[in-house]
């Protein structure tokens, strides 16, 4: 009984986490705050397929993790069990590989959290600079330029060992072995695609910021890193600096 309440758990908070994760805490940017982003037909264009493409994993995740819940209470009742294997197929142990996703997940997911609160009203999912934005260099944001991104790339990357192989709990594997693969490489492609796309937001992002900030962002990425932090030789406490990247040298006027 305590193994299937806690597999209820494990499955009820990976697809919580997810969708807390992908879900903004504030409502869209205005259009104006998102001017100084739309000039690239390249970068708008990966923005819309991104706009669409969380929700539609949001949605696989929580009907996989409900079916697989679905099973798991079904179980109890032997008549219902039968009918509920008929329709979704025999029930998968969460192995060792989908919980330690499943840990990564919970993990990226709180600090995103961090990344929520330390940023408040200023964080939304579009690429935008608010009238009254300021240079957070707080909580997370003191220990990586873009900590959001890097926490959501650590998601993806659980995301894909709960979807690695015939791992986890899926659909349709009644149905299909070949379904069930192509079901997880699609999931394994987006997240791939999706962490990839963020290091490209994460280099416009900078460029914008520095020509908000001028100085105080040189300063700032100076001593903190883009995406990793260094917690083994901060160089903000030894007095030491990285250069900048070549795009960011040049000398900044307001």
């Amino acid at each position: 009984m305590f193994a299937s309440v806690f597999q209820i758990f494990v499955l009820w908070s990976y697809a919580y986490a997810y969708s807390y994760a992908g879900t903004s805490p504030n409502p869209p940017a205005a259009q104006n705050e998102k001017d100084t982003f739309s000039t690239s037909v390249s970068l708008n264009f990966r923005e819309r397929i991104m706009s669409k493409i969380g929700p539609l994993l949001k949605c696989c995740i929580w009907v996989e993790s409900g079916a697989q819940i679905l099973w798991i209470v079904g179980d109890k009742f032997p008549p219902t069990s039968h009918r509920i294997y008929i329709l979704l197929g025999p029930s998968q142990n969460t192995s060792v590989t989908y919980m330690l996703g499943w840990a990564i997940i919970v993990t990226a997911t709180l600090i995103r959290h961090q990344c929520y609160r330390a940023l408040g009203p200023m964080f939304t999912f579009d690429l935008s600079i608010k009238k009254d934005h300021r240079l957070v260099q707080t909580g997370p944001y003191s220990l990586v330029r873009h900590p959001s991104y890097s926490a959501f790339i650590l998601l993806n990357f659980g995301i894909m060992m709960t979807h690695c192989g015939l791992e986890g709990p899926y659909l349709l594997s009644a149905v299909s072995p070949n379904l069930k693969i192509t079901y997880n490489a699609f999931i394994v492609g987006i997240s791939a695609w999706t962490s990839y796309s963020f290091l490209g937001r994460a280099e416009i992002e900078d460029k914008a910021l520095q020509e908000r900030f001028g100085k105080e962002w040189n300063a700032w990425a100076h001593h903190v890193p883009k995406f990793v932090p260094n917690f083994w030789g901060s160089k903000r406490r030894q007095g030491k600096s990285d250069p900048l990247p070549k795009e960011f040298t040049q000398e900044w006027s307001p």
